[in-house]
């Protein structure tokens, strides 16, 4: 039975304080005032205080930890104080995570984390990351790392890592990285660099570099638009376009490696950019350079013109009677049988590249006596 509660008074002074039903249901009357109907109880629990959230269970007001989460579609599951929109969005999400998406965020995602996209985030998405885009960050991002572009930090990104772009950082991604544009970073950039532009850096790039992808850039006064391949100048610390490359021919990093085969050797890419070759062998030989494209494939961002220089010295009492050249070499103004190389003897090549995919080396060679 309800019970009735009059707040009398001159004036209709006075306060209540606390009113507590048995059945839930009680009416205050004011002589000075509206009637008001109170529904449901208005005491809160025990220990409640400013800013705490609760929740009313259909019986009764309880403490909730922290405010609800929000779940729309088929399948989604959020953590605490986390949203999930989309068919299995974040299913099993941590805390304070936002995933937006069909299977956005679906597996492991870390606490404070954010992906929108189908796919992004959907394996293993570290704590506080970011990825935006088609499976970007799709399987194992690092903590504090960033993804934004369709399969932008795909697999493995690494950790404080950003990628920007389509496939940008897709596999592998070094740690404290930044990857710039469509594919670059692409797969096993290194620590600490960086890429920019279409390509660059696209495979397994250096730890601690530097790359520009130099298929998108331009030049400033350039009219027609062509392509111009970028350079760094270690002497000053400038990068120029190709129209104004510095670079000092004779300047390369030089490793001398020892050759003590007694029998024809087709050289390596590393052996013939080492700089310095001593051969020895017991026998008459004939040697061949290595193709073009090996050698080129071992030189960073190799450019047209580019030039370095080898130096081969015949240490053995035998003859190098021949020196071949491999498939995309071109001696000028000398046959194979003019490279020949007698006891004590060493020849120079001076190696210019003139063509980039497909890849070509002229060679222009001279010999001279150790002993002067």
């Amino acid at each position: 039975m309800p019970i009735e509660i009059y707040n009398g008074g001159s004036g209709g002074g006075g306060t209540v304080s606390e009113i507590i039903s048995s059945d839930g249901t009680l009416t205050v009357l004011n002589s000075t005032g509206p009637t008001v109907d109170i529904l449901a109880p208005v005491q809160l629990p025990n220990g409640t205080f400013i800013n705490d959230f609760v929740q009313w269970d259909g019986t009764q007001w309880i403490n909730q930890a922290s405010p609800p989460s929000v779940q729309l579609c088929n399948g989604a599951v959020s953590g605490n104080n986390g949203i999930a929109i989309g068919e299995y969005a974040s299913n099993g999400t941590g805390f304070a995570g936002i995933s937006i998406g069909t299977d956005c965020g679906n597996a492991l995602q870390g606490s404070n984390s954010i992906c929108i996209g189908t796919s992004a985030g959907l394996n293993g998405q570290g704590v506080d990351c970011t990825a935006i885009g088609h499976l970007s960050q799709n399987t194992y991002a690092s903590f504090n790392a960033t993804a934004m572009g369709s399969r932008a930090g795909n697999q493995n990104q690494g950790i404080s890592s950003s990628a920007f772009g389509t496939l940008s950082g897709s596999i592998n991604q070094g740690d404290n990285s930044i990857a710039l544009g469509m594919k670059a970073g692409y797969t096993g950039q290194g620590i600490e660099c960086i890429a920019i532009g279409y390509e660059g850096g696209q495979i397994n790039q250096p730890d601690n570099s530097f790359f520009i992808g130099t298929t998108c850039i331009r030049d400033a006064v350039s009219a027609t638009g062509t392509a111009k391949n970028l350079q760094y100048d270690t002497g000053t610390g400038e990068i120029y376009t190709n129209d104004n490359v510095v670079i000092p021919s004779n300047y390369q990093m030089t490793t001398p490696v020892n050759v003590n085969q007694n029998s024809d050797h087709t050289y390596t890419a590393s052996e013939w950019l080492s700089g310095i070759i001593t051969r020895d062998t017991n026998t008459d030989v004939d040697d061949t350079t290595p193709t073009a494209t090996s050698i080129i494939s071992l030189i960073p961002s190799a450019v047209v013109g580019l030039t370095f220089t080898t130096e081969i010295y015949n240490t053995s009492t035998k003859e190098i009677k021949e020196h071949l050249a491999g498939v995309g070499i071109t001696f000028i103004h000398l046959s194979s049988t003019d490279l020949k190389l007698k006891k004590d003897e060493m020849r120079i090549f001076r190696c210019v590249i003139t063509s980039i995919s497909p890849d070509l080396i002229d060679i222009y060679s001279s010999r001279t006596h150790m002993n002067g």
